[in-house]
C-alpha cells in the first residue's frame, strides 16, 4: 500500500450543544483552549474535502466532543454524519474477549481450557494452546494470513470454518507462553469457540449478549462494504493514485464488526461500569500478560497497554480494507477517544493519542514547532548507533529528507529537533534525547517512547553508502526466481522486462533492484535482499527494519 496521507478539508464550527451535551457536569466539559488546540490538530491534519473521518471524545461516559468531517460516498458527494457506521477492524477483539468472559461466567468454559477441548481438531499434543494463549495473542499460531494454514487473506466465511474443522494448520511459531506475536488466527479461533459453546453463530452472540443490552443500535458483525444503510464506503488508493472502493474480506471475530464512535461510547462506558462483564473479568481482562520469563507484554484480552505523558492508558486500533481506527480509553480521568476513517492512506493514531495529551494538559510536540538547524549542529547527531540489545540504527540527512533515522533494511524516517539535543519524528511522543558532546559529537541518545526507553551508543561516524544499482546478467536473474515461504510470509520471485520482482502473498509486486550478483534492494521500503544456497536448498534473506527474515524456495 502506498505510503501516502489521505487529504481532506474541514470546515470547522463552534460544537452546538445536545440534550445529551446539556446534561453534562461542568467537571466533564472542555474548555475552550482546549477545544481549539484539538481544531488546530485536527486541520493539521486533514486539510482537503475527500474521504470522511468521524471523532467523539467523552469524560465519565459523556460526550464533550465530536466532528463528522468529509465523505462516506465520494461519488455521491454524501457527508460523513453522527450515525455513519464504519468498520472498526481488531477493535472488534474487545467484544471476542468480553463474551468469551461471559461464557466463563456462566461456567461454559474457563480460559485456561486448552484450545482442543472446545475444537476437536487442535489435539492438545500437537497445540498446547489455552483460550488465555488466544486472547494474549501467545499461542505460538502464525501471525500471516487471515485464514489458517492457508495464509490468505480473501477467503470467505465457510472457508474458515471448514479450514479450522479439518485442522489444516501449520507447525507452532513458537511454545505458547514463550513469546507475543499479534495473530487474527487466534482471534478467529475465538469466535468459533464462542459459536461451539453458546450454541449461536458469533453475530447472534454479540448482538443478543453485548450490543442489545448497551443499545448499541448501529453496531453489527459484517464484512461487507456496502451492505448497510448509512454506512461509510471504504477506500484505498488504486495505482494511479487514484480513490476507489477498497475490496473487503471477512476477518470474523478478528476484526468484522460496524459501528460508530457513538456507539463505541456506550460499549466502554458499559464495559467499566461492569453492565457485560464482571469486576472479576473485567480485571482480568486488564492484565498485563506475563511470558514464560516474566517480560510483560503490554497487552491482555483485547487491549494494548500504554501510556499518555505517564498517565496509564488501555488502547486498541484496527484496521480492515478502506478503514482504520484507533481508541484511547484513560481510567484515571474516565476519558475515552475514538477516531474512525473510511480510508486506507494516512493513520488515526497520530491524531487520537496527541487529541488524549492536549486533554490532559500536557500535549506532545508538534512538528511544526521544530526549530531549524546549524550545519554544525545537524553534525552532532549524525552516525552509526548501536541499540543495547546489538542492533544498529543510523542518523543521518540528505536534502530530500532532511535529518532522518534509519534501521538497516528500514525506511528514512524524518527526525524533527525540538531543540539542539532533543528530536523526535513527526509523532512527537517519540523522542530522541541526545548527551556526551564529543569530537565525534553526540556519543549516545536515549530513545523515548510512551512506555519504553532505551539508550543507544555511538559507534562509528559515518552510516552506510546508498545503495548503487549495478547490472546483473538476465540469466543470473532467473536463477533466483521462484516461490520462497518463512514463518512470517509467502513471496513469489518472477523476472519480468528484466526486472526482478517480488510479491509477498496478498500485496503489491515490488522490484528487485540489484547491488551485487546475489544482493537486491527495495527501495520502496528499504528493504535488503540476498540469495543464498546450501547444498540443493535455496533460500532468500529479507532484511527489513533491522529484522531478518529467511524463506526456502520451494517451488
Amino acid at each position: 500500500m502506498k505510503s501516502t496521507t489521505f487529504l481532506m478539508l474541514i470546515f470547522f464550527t463552534l460544537f452546538s450543544s445536545t440534550q445529551e451535551g446539556s446534561a453534562q457536569s461542568k467537571k466533564s466539559k472542555l474548555s475552550k483552549e482546549t477545544r481549539l488546540q484539538i481544531e488546530q490538530l485536527l486541520t493539521a491534519s486533514y486539510d482537503k474535502e475527500t474521504t470522511g473521518v468521524s471523532v467523539l471524545i467523552s469524560k465519565e461516559g459523556k460526550i464533550v466532543y465530536e466532528r463528522q468531517l468529509g465523505l462516506a460516498n465520494v461519488n455521491t458527494n454524501k457527508r460523513i454524519k453522527k450515525s455513519t457506521r464504519f468498520n472498526i477492524g481488531s477493535i472488534t477483539k474487545q467484544f471476542t474477549a468480553a463474551a468469551i468472559l461471559q461464557l466463563q461466567e456462566q461456567g461454559k468454559l474457563k480460559v485456561s481450557d486448552y484450545l482442543g477441548i472446545h475444537l476437536k481438531a487442535f489435539s492438545i499434543e500437537k497445540y498446547p494452546i489455552t483460550i488465555e494463549h488466544l486472547l494474549t495473542h501467545t499461542s505460538g499460531l502464525p501471525s500471516k494470513g487471515i485464514v489458517i494454514g492457508l495464509g490468505i487473506s480473501n477467503a470467505s466465511e465457510i472457508t474458515i470454518h471448514e479450514n479450522v474443522s479439518t485442522a489444516n494448520a501449520p507447525n507452532l511459531v513458537f511454545m505458547p507462553g514463550e513469546e507475543y506475536q499479534y495473530s487474527n488466527n487466534g482471534y478467529i479461533l475465538l469466535g468459533l469457540i464462542i459459536e461451539k459453546v453458546s450454541g449461536k453463530s458469533y453475530k447472534e452472540y454479540v448482538d443478543d449478549h453485548i450490543f442489545s443490552p448497551l443499545k448499541m443500535n448501529r453496531s453489527t458483525v459484517s464484512s461487507n462494504n456496502d451492505g448497510f444503510a448509512k454506512k461509510a464506503i471504504g477506500y484505498e488508493l488504486n495505482d494511479n493514485d487514484e480513490l476507489s472502493p477498497a475490496n473487503p474480506f471477512p476477518t470474523f471475530s478478528a476484526g468484522d464488526i460496524v459501528s460508530t464512535p457513538r456507539d463505541m461510547n456506550k460499549w466502554v462506558t458499559g464495559l467499566f461500569s461492569h453492565k457485560i462483564i464482571n469486576t472479576s473479568s473485567l480485571s482480568a481482562m486488564l492484565n498485563d500478560y506475563q511470558l514464560h520469563n516474566g517480560t510483560n507484554t503490554h497487552y491482555g484480552y483485547g487491549w494494548e497497554f500504554n501510556k499518555i505523558q505517564n498517565t496509564d492508558s488501555y488502547e486498541h486500533s484496527g484496521s480492515t480494507p478502506g478503514f482504520k481506527a484507533n481508541s484511547i480509553y484513560v481510567p484515571e480521568e474516565n476519558l475515552y477517544v475514538i477516531v474512525m476513517q473510511n480510508n486506507e492512506e494516512g493513520s488515526p493514531r497520530y491524531p487520537t493519542i496527541q487529541i488524549a495529551s492536549t486533554i490532559l494538559g500536557k500535549p506532545y510536540p508538534l512538528s511544526t514547532e521544530a526549530k531549524m538547524l546549524t550545519t554544525s549542529e545537524l553534525g552532532k547527531f549524525i552516525g552509526t548507533y548501536t541499540l543495547e540489545n546489538g542492533d544498529k540504527r543510523y542518523i543521518d540527512y540528505n536534502e530530500e529528507t532532511g535529518l532522518f533515522y534509519k534501521a538497516p533494511g528500514g525506511r528514512e524516517r524524518k527526525l524533527y529537533a525540538h531543540n539542539d539535543r532533543t528530536l523526535s519524528f513527526r509523532q512527537g511522543y517519540v523522542s530522541f534525547t541526545f548527551s556526551k558532546d564529543s569530537e565525534m559529537g553526540y556519543q549516545e541518545f536515549v530513545y523515548q517512547n510512551r512506555i519504553t526507553k532505551s539508550t543507544a551508543l555511538k559507534t562509528a561516524k559515518e552510516t552506510p553508502k546508498k545503495n548503487e544499482v549495478i547490472s546483473v546478467d538476465s540469466e543470473r536473474l532467473k536463477t533466483y526466481t521462484g516461490t520462497y515461504v518463512s514463518e512470517q510470509m509467502t513471496i513469489t520471485i518472477s523476472l519480468e522486462n528484466g526486472q526482478l520482482l517480488g510479491q509477498p502473498k496478498g500485496s503489491d509486486a515490488l522490484e528487485l533492484k540489484p547491488k551485487g550478483d546475489n544482493k537486491f534492494f527495495i527501495e520502496e521500503i528499504g528493504a535488503e535482499i540476498e540469495f543464498t544456497k546450501d547444498g540443493n536448498a535455496s533460500y532468500i534473506n529479507i532484511l527489513l527494519e533491522g529484522e531478518i527474515m529467511q524463506g526456502v524456495k520451494v517451488l
